[in-house]
This record gives structure tokens, C-alpha cells and sequence, in this order.
């Protein structure tokens, strides 16, 4: 990789990073989740969870990608089927003693089978 190749993917991962700067505490707050469990954000993922930040709850977010990391689905697709699902079937995920939510996840598998189907 070139000198300016590497000088043009820094200015683009600061761009990108910077979106998530804003004054919008809730897009701030996806774009933490999105990067601790999915990956990092470029310019059309930012932009989605921008939009998604508009359309959703935090905490709805948090749990979907939750599940979409326990399964292996590190896709924003896979994240926005899980919140579609919430918004048709309503969102009822109790509290778990488990810490890292597998029982709540084995509900939302029992109640939403559709968002775990392979292939995504």
C-alpha cells in the first residue's frame, strides 16, 4: 500500500469517526455498539445507522446486536432484520441473570425464528 493510499484511508476512517461526533446522542451511541461488536464504520454503514438511529430505540439496537454477534451474524443487515422483527412482534426482552444474555437470546430464537435463519 502506498504512502498516499494509507494517508487516504486515515482521512477516511477519521471521517467516518467524526460522524459519530454528533450532537445526536443516540447515533453516538449506535455507532459505539456497531463498532464493539460488528466492526468499523464506513461511509454507507454511518450514514444507515444514522437512519436507523432516527427509526429505532438504543436499547432495541444494543439487543439486536447482541444477537446478531452471538450468532456469528456480523452483518447490519442481519441487525436491521432483528429490529424489523421487533417493530412487527413488539419487544419484550426481560432482564437475564445470565451475563451475556443466553437466555434472553434463546427466547427471541424461539419467538423470532425467522431472524435466525442461515444465510444471512
Amino acid at each position: 500500500m502506498s504512502t498516499e493510499e494509507t494517508r487516504r484511508r486515515r482521512e477516511e476512517e477519521e471521517k467516518n469517526s467524526s460522524r459519530c461526533l454528533s450532537a445526536d446522542i443516540n447515533f453516538g451511541d449506535f455507532c459505539k455498539l456497531y463498532e464493539g461488536e460488528i466492526g468499523p464504520i464506513t461511509g454507507m454503514i454511518g450514514d444507515r445507522l444514522k437512519e436507523l438511529s432516527d427509526e429505532y430505540p438504543v436499547r432495541w439496537f444494543e439487543e439486536a446486536v447482541k444477537i446478531a454477534g452471538a450468532n456469528g451474524k456480523r452483518k447490519l443487515a442481519y441487525v436491521e432484520g432483528v429490529l424489523k422483527n421487533y417493530r412487527a412482534d413488539g419487544f419484550e426482552v426481560e432482564e437475564t441473570e445470565e451475563p451475556n444474555g443466553q437466555d434472553a437470546i434463546a427466547r427471541l430464537r424461539a419467538a423470532h425464528p425467522d431472524a435466525f435463519t442461515r444465510g444471512d
